[in-house]
Protein backbone atom coordinates (compact mmCIF):
# COMPACT_ATOMS: atom_id res chain seq x y z
CA UNK A 1 0.00 0.00 0.00
CA UNK A 2 1.62 2.82 -1.22
CA UNK A 3 0.19 5.40 1.46
CA UNK A 4 1.22 3.78 4.16
CA UNK A 5 4.65 2.55 3.04
CA UNK A 6 4.95 6.35 2.27
CA UNK A 7 4.00 7.75 5.89
CA UNK A 8 6.24 5.19 6.96
CA UNK A 9 9.20 7.32 5.18
CA UNK A 10 7.61 10.73 7.08
CA UNK A 11 5.92 11.79 3.86
CA UNK A 12 2.74 12.43 5.05
CA UNK A 13 2.24 14.87 1.64
CA UNK A 14 2.31 11.67 -0.75
CA UNK A 15 0.42 9.11 2.12
CA UNK A 16 -2.55 11.53 1.93
CA UNK A 17 -2.05 12.33 -1.78
CA UNK A 18 -4.97 9.65 -2.74
CA UNK A 19 -7.47 11.41 -0.62
CA UNK A 20 -10.42 10.21 1.57
CA UNK A 21 -9.18 6.65 0.06
CA UNK A 22 -5.78 6.83 1.28
CA UNK A 23 -7.28 8.32 4.96
CA UNK A 24 -9.29 5.04 4.81
CA UNK A 25 -6.64 2.43 3.66
CA UNK A 26 -4.17 4.01 6.17
CA UNK A 27 -6.68 4.04 9.28
CA UNK A 28 -7.90 0.36 8.12
CA UNK A 29 -4.34 -1.39 7.63
CA UNK A 30 -3.07 -0.93 11.42
CA UNK A 31 -3.19 -4.31 13.38
CA UNK A 32 -5.22 -2.33 15.66
CA UNK A 33 -8.00 -1.37 13.90
CA UNK A 34 -11.17 -2.29 15.73
CA UNK A 35 -14.37 -0.82 13.79
CA UNK A 36 -17.25 -0.27 16.03
CA UNK A 37 -20.42 1.64 16.12
CA UNK A 38 -20.76 3.97 19.42
CA UNK A 39 -24.30 4.45 20.40
CA UNK A 40 -23.56 6.32 24.23
CA UNK A 41 -23.36 5.57 27.63
CA UNK A 42 -24.88 3.95 30.06
CA UNK A 43 -24.62 3.07 33.77
CA UNK A 44 -22.29 -0.09 34.23
CA UNK A 45 -25.22 -2.18 35.42
CA UNK A 46 -27.37 -1.78 32.66
CA UNK A 47 -24.49 -2.68 30.24
CA UNK A 48 -23.53 -6.01 32.27
CA UNK A 49 -27.22 -6.84 32.09
CA UNK A 50 -27.44 -6.24 28.56
CA UNK A 51 -23.95 -8.12 27.73
CA UNK A 52 -25.36 -11.27 29.77
CA UNK A 53 -28.42 -11.58 27.34
CA UNK A 54 -28.30 -13.55 23.65
CA UNK A 55 -27.39 -10.62 21.44
CA UNK A 56 -28.14 -11.42 17.31
CA UNK A 57 -25.75 -10.05 15.24
CA UNK A 58 -27.12 -7.80 12.95
CA UNK A 59 -25.82 -5.43 9.64
CA UNK A 60 -26.31 -1.89 9.04
CA UNK A 61 -25.26 0.23 6.23
CA UNK A 62 -23.41 3.69 7.18
CA UNK A 63 -24.31 7.02 5.22
CA UNK A 64 -20.79 7.83 6.40
CA UNK A 65 -17.94 7.89 8.68
CA UNK A 66 -15.49 10.03 10.93
CA UNK A 67 -12.53 9.88 12.34
CA UNK A 68 -11.86 11.41 16.06
CA UNK A 69 -9.00 11.94 17.69
CA UNK A 70 -9.75 10.36 21.11
CA UNK A 71 -10.54 12.07 24.01
CA UNK A 72 -10.60 10.92 28.07
CA UNK A 73 -12.48 7.46 28.65
CA UNK A 74 -12.60 7.11 24.96
CA UNK A 75 -14.47 9.76 23.82
CA UNK A 76 -14.58 11.17 20.85
CA UNK A 77 -12.70 14.59 21.49
CA UNK A 78 -12.35 16.34 18.10
CA UNK A 79 -13.56 15.60 14.58
CA UNK A 80 -10.51 15.47 12.19
CA UNK A 81 -12.29 14.24 8.82
CA UNK A 82 -15.74 13.48 8.07
CA UNK A 83 -16.39 10.87 5.17
CA UNK A 84 -19.25 10.66 3.14
CA UNK A 85 -21.23 7.60 1.89
CA UNK A 86 -19.76 7.70 -1.65
CA UNK A 87 -16.52 7.45 0.01
CA UNK A 88 -16.82 4.98 2.12
CA UNK A 89 -18.46 2.57 -0.03
CA UNK A 90 -16.77 3.11 -3.21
Amino acid sequence: MEAFSSLLKGDVKTALAGGDHALLELIMSGENFNPHVSTGVAPKGYLDKMLAEPFEPFTFSPAGAAVYQIGPFGTAAKKLKQLNQKTCVG
